[in-house]
């Protein structure tokens, strides 16, 4: 999740211009919520080669709270000191 977080916000800031935009808890956990349902729901129930596992769910958001933590604490203290 956090690759994919740090990828979409990267993304959001190019188009919408706004270097200093962050991702509200709200969207980071819609995105943890559709990632967790995408593969490990739909891509299982769809593709007999894939696999569903719920210890994936909750590693999925593990990453989105590292994510939220380091957006919210460790980037902004970099900003900060420059």
């Amino acid at each position: 999740m956090p690759i994919s977080l740090t990828v979409c916000l990267a993304f959001i800031r190019q188009i919408k211009k706004l270097p200093n935009f962050t991702l509200t808890p709200i969207m980071i956990g819609l995105m943890t919520v559709s990632y967790s349902f995408l593969f490990e729901y739909i891509a299982p129930s769809r593709f007999p080669n894939q696999t569903g596992d719920w210890i994936d769910v909750g590693m999925y958001t593990i990453g989105a709270i590292m994510f939220w933590y380091m957006q919210k604490y460790l980037f902004k203290r970099s900003k900060k000191s420059v």
